[in-house]
């Protein structure tokens, strides 16, 4: 589902089972929202909060890993290995971990 034009917590407010992200670009928007929505999942791909709660899980690899607000990468920045395979490989782990109650942390992939 698309938002387009919408305010940054419309989404949230549509109550969805869990919201994703894929990459940097809501990094810094979605460091304003998860924290005072506890009660919503929310999953980053390629990318993480600096100050992550309970209900922001994420799946970073090398070359990945931009955390927001003025930190940058924790890693050295590396489009290449954005792929579809390494992308379904986040999903799959990131999904497993969150049906399973293991939420708020980042699962590291190699």
């Amino acid at each position: 589902m698309r938002l387009r034009g919408r305010g940054r917590e419309d989404g949230v407010d549509l109550q969805p089972d869990l919201i994703v992200s894929a990459g940097n670009a809501l990094v810094d928007p979605l460091a304003l929202v998860t924290a005072s929505h506890v009660d919503q999942q929310f999953f980053l791909i390629g990318a993480e909060l600096a100050e992550p709660t309970a209900n922001v899980t994420a799946a970073d690899w090398p070359g990945a890993s931009y955390r927001g607000a003025g930190l940058g990468m924790s890693s050295s920045y590396n489009p290449e290995p954005f792929t579809p395979t390494r992308a379904t490989t986040a999903i799959q782990a990131g999904i497993a971990s969150i049906l399973h109650g293991i939420t708020g942390i980042v699962i590291w992939l190699t």
